[in-house]
């Protein structure tokens, strides 16, 4: 628990309990495939910044409802459903020297490790789903590629979840 200024309180509330487990979900699954991450890992809110390659959480946020049932009707009784996403930033080969691209070997080999990253991404919310502690088991996700930009590429897990 960490106290800023005084006045609010951060690290106890479900949201972020669930945020701090993603992230280490993450790590493990990533950890015992022998897959490295950066060392760059942190939880925030709103767009990443791709500046470097970096692991970020992202609380994007929180409704009531069942996920992937956006347009359903809200009642009290209805479960919390929090919007979360995780940007696995790598470095993707540009050319060194116009006109000149990189190498096919080196975008292919680059490829090969961005569809690891996917489904390593993906194999750690099936991970996640099983722990009764960290949802209540519904959850709805997907894993994409973005555009490689400056020399580095996204590779991004969406994901709704009932928070318990």
């Amino acid at each position: 628990m960490t106290t800023v200024s005084g006045q609010w309180t951060y690290g106890t509330d479900r949201v972020s309990r669930f945020a701090d487990t993603l992230m280490e979900t993450i790590i493990g699954v990533f950890t015992t495939a022998g897959v490295p991450l950066p060392d760059r890992r942190f939880l925030t809110i709103g767009q990443p910044v791709y500046d470097c390659e970096e692991l970020v959480v992202v609380f994007e946020g929180v409704r009531k409802g069942v996920p992937g049932d956006e347009g359903g009707a809200a009642n009290c009784d209805m479960p919390t459903t929090a919007t979360f996403s995780a940007h696995l930033v790598r470095c993707f080969p540009v050319p060194q020297a116009a006109p000149v691209p990189p190498p096919a070997n080196e975008l292919t080999a680059n490829a090969d490790g961005l569809m690891v990253d996917a489904w390593l991404l993906l194999a750690s919310v099936d991970e996640l789903n099983r722990d009764p502690l960290a949802s209540l088991g519904g959850m709805v996700y997907s894993v994409s590629v973005g555009e490689p930009q400056g020399g580095l590429v996204g590779v991004v897990l969406q994901l709704e979840a009932m928070v318990p």
